[in-house]
């Protein structure tokens, strides 16, 4: 495992918004495949694996890495402008003050899209989690409140 992490693990979560969900299921694959290649847990569930390992699935890893970005895109944390990938719900009702808004979409390549993809996940999100003053606090209130997820 310590060879898949280091070698392996970088070149299948490179560019993730680009590639995915196109190449999901191959890359889930190989991810697969390297789990079960530690002797004594052949036999269990891809899962129950990742479990034993200390890891999270890709898909947890995409998922938390799909919002960080967000989250540095909105406070700041790149050098340009959160509004060339997100605009604000102007009319919302529910949820926290950083609520995005969602276009609608017909085109496969729109849906798909980092900026379009990313919103139902961050507007889920706790309005303690969206408002974090550093990155570190927000890691740490995402892991808080995808915990009863992974006991699941």
């Amino acid at each position: 495992m310590p060879l898949y992490k280091s070698l392996v693990r970088p070149h299948s979560e490179y560019c993730v918004p680009i590639w995915s969900p196109y190449y999901q299921k191959l890359i889930e694959g190989v991810e697969r495949h390297a789990t079960k290649m530690t002797a004594n847990l052949r036999n269990l569930h891809y899962t129950e694996r990742v479990k034993k390992l200390n890891s999270m699935t890709l898909e947890k890893r995409r998922h938390r890495s799909d919002l960080l970005k967000t989250f540095k895109i909105i406070n700041g944390r790149y050098n340009f402008q959160s509004d060339l990938f997100f605009t604000y719900d102007k009319d919302q009702k529910r949820g926290h003050s950083k609520k995005l808004y969602k276009k609608r979409s017909r085109l496969d390549l729109r849906k798909y899209a980092f900026s379009n993809s990313v919103i139902d996940s961050w507007n889920a999100l706790s309005d303690v989690c969206v408002n974090s003053t550093t990155v570190n606090q927000f890691k740490k209130c995402f892991k808080r409140q995808m915990q009863p997820e992974t006991h699941s």
